[in-house]
C-alpha cells in the first residue's frame, strides 16, 4: 500500500508543479499582453487642434531656371518679409546656382525638382505659379502673382490674407514659360526659345 500511496503522492506533486507552471504561465502571459495592449486600451494625447504648429499655411512657388519671370517672383520673394506662421518652399526645376544663392541667403527652404515630379505633384506645366495650401494640406490657391504680364503689383501676401480671413481668391494668371515638352512644344512650335 505504501507504494500507492508514493506513487499517488508523486503524481500529486508533478499535478501540483504543472499547475504551478501554468499559473506562472498565464500570469506572465497575461502582463505581457496587457503591456502590449496598453495603447490600445488607454486614450493617448492629441495634439491640439490650435496648436501653431498644425495650424501652418504653405506657399509653394514653383520657378523656372531658365525663366525671366521666375527670377523676377525669386527677388520679390526674397525681398519682402516672411511670416513666421508660414512655410514657404521655392520648388527649383533646373539647374541655377544665383537662384539657389539668394535662396539661401534669405532662409527660403528651396527644393530642386524635376519638370515630371512638379507636374506629378502639383500639375504645374507652366512657370512660376504660387500654390497656397491650408494646414490642412488642401490647395486653396493655384495661380500667378500678378494680374498683367511683367506687373509689378505682386499680390502673393494679400492672396494668403484672404485666404486666411475665409474669403475667395481667385486664381491670377500665369505668365512666364512653360515648363513641361507638351506646353513647350505648343508655346514654341519653331523651337526658337526652348
Amino acid at each position: 500500500m505504501s507504494t500507492l500511496s508514493n506513487s499517488t503522492r508523486a503524481a500529486r506533486r508533478r499535478e501540483r508543479w504543472a499547475l504551478g507552471f501554468l499559473a506562472v504561465w498565464a500570469a506572465g502571459a497575461s502582463v505581457v499582453m496587457a503591456a502590449l495592449m496598453a495603447s490600445h486600451w488607454v486614450a493617448l494625447p492629441a495634439p491640439e487642434r490650435d496648436d501653431e504648429r498644425l495650424a501652418r499655411w504653405r506657399m509653394h512657388h514653383a520657378l523656372y531656371a531658365g525663366c525671366s519671370c521666375s527670377r523676377r517672383v525669386l527677388e520679390h520673394v526674397a525681398a519682402r518679409a516672411r511670416s513666421d506662421e508660414v512655410d514657404e518652399l521655392v520648388l527649383l526645376v533646373g539647374e541655377d546656382a544665383e537662384f539657389e544663392r539668394v535662396c539661401r541667403d534669405r532662409n527660403l527652404r528651396v527644393e530642386r525638382v524635376s519638370r515630371e515630379q512638379l507636374e506629378q505633384r502639383f500639375g504645374v506645366e507652366a512657370a512660376p505659379p504660387l500654390v497656397i495650401t491650408d494646414p490642412s494640406g488642401a490647395a486653396r490657391y493655384c495661380g500667378g502673382y500678378t494680374d498683367r504680364k511683367r506687373g509689378l503689383a505682386y499680390q502673393d501676401l494679400a492672396t494668403l490674407a484672404r485666404l486666411r480671413a475665409s474669403e475667395q481668391a481667385p486664381p491670377l494668371p500665369v505668365y512666364g514659360c512653360g515648363i513641361t515638352d507638351s506646353l513647350q512644344a505648343a508655346l514654341d512650335p519653331l523651337g526658337l526659345k526652348y
